[in-house]
């Protein structure tokens, strides 16, 4: 090798040496702050880098330790079926606008976090309007005929914004893709029709409250019930098990018992509290916050559930008409 660097007017990638075929490439690497001395300058060391040190990532090229076997994919061992499947992967994971924004000629650029609560909050309101003109088109799934747009906006909009809002901050939207992807509209519709067949079926037309589980549940709602129990659970185990791995369990378990805490145990001993399933599925989803395609599946499923509530009956008191009792003689 050179036993002097070249002249710091010319780029550091002209560096060249004098090594056989064979050789492992000279990579620079960049000083640290105790190498940097009072002038400013720093002298530049290099180390020998082997090919099976690079790992490369969507193009883009990173340090990584490990063996040559793991790192280089051998292209003949991938099957047709691995590569439909990382194509159906990619085409569901990809946005239908990017994350980022420039307008060149204003010299404006949009970044992550303006586009993307901007896409969850638009995506959320057009599938409302959908949703609602969707039931509209079926009498037979439950709705609250009464409830119409212009009450959607007198009396729920600021809470489904403020809901939105908790949503996508504690859903952890604002780290993952923007929602405008195949994967994310696709389990929302699933979810806003799945939510609302079930109107059709006479074992279901029965609340979640403490009278009606005890006394008016036939055993289809219980088995249905046991059924979703054991997916839910299912599910439960498989993002606790990713967060132990990614070692976020602990700040993921907090929040749950804090949302507990704040939203379930107030009203949870009171015999008149209903969970309407806009709540429910509401207060599920946005624990579903993990960064896999499941994960965001199963939120997108429960945003769903979740937009069906709003749309065909509106925004339900908690306490029904207890609550509505307390505002009206509060109002006095």
């Amino acid at each position: 090798m050179a036993d002097s660097l070249p002249d710091s007017s010319q780029p550091l990638m002209n560096v060249t040496d004098d090594k056989t075929p064979g050789d492992p490439e000279t990579t620079p690497i960049s000083p640290s702050s105790s190498e940097i001395g009072s002038e400013g300058t720093a002298d530049i060391k290099t180390r020998r880098v082997s090919p099976s040190d690079v790992l490369i990532i969507d193009g883009a090229s990173s340090t990584h330790s490990g063996s040559q076997d793991d790192d280089v994919v051998d292209e003949s061992s991938i099957t047709d079926r691995q590569r439909a499947l990382k194509k159906i992967g990619e085409f569901m994971s990809r946005t239908l606008l990017p994350d980022t924004i420039s307008i060149s000629r204003f010299n404006l650029t949009f970044p992550p976090s303006h586009v993307k609560p901007i896409k969850f909050f638009l995506t959320t309101y057009l599938l409302i309007l959908f949703s609602h003109w969707w039931i509209c088109q079926n009498p037979s799934w439950g709705q609250n005929k009464y409830y119409t747009l212009e009450r959607f906006y007198l009396y729920d909009f600021n809470e489904v914004l403020l809901d939105s809002l908790w949503f996508f901050i504690l859903g952890r939207y604002w780290s993952r893709k923007g929602v405008d992807s195949p994967l994310f509209i696709f389990s929302t519709l699933f979810g806003q029709w799945f939510f609302a067949i079930l109107d059709t079926f006479d074992w279901a037309k029965y609340s979640l409250s403490k009278y009606d589980i005890m006394c008016r549940w036939p055993w289809q709602l219980f088995l249905f019930t046991g059924f979703i129990i054991l997916l839910v659970t299912f599910l439960t185990c498989l993002h606790i098990l990713r967060a132990f791995h990614d070692k976020i369990l602990l700040g993921r378990l907090f929040e749950i018992f804090l949302c507990i805490y704040v939203f379930v145990l107030p009203i949870a001993a009171d015999s008149s509290t209903h969970y309407h399933h806009w709540f429910t599925a509401w207060f599920i989803g946005q624990h579903a916050n993990q960064e896999y395609w499941w994960s965001i599946a199963c939120s997108a499923l429960l945003w769903g559930g979740y937009i069906n509530g709003i749309a065909s009956w509106g925004r339900g008191a908690m306490l029904g008409c207890k609550e509505g009792f307390w505002m009206t003689v509060g109002s006095q």
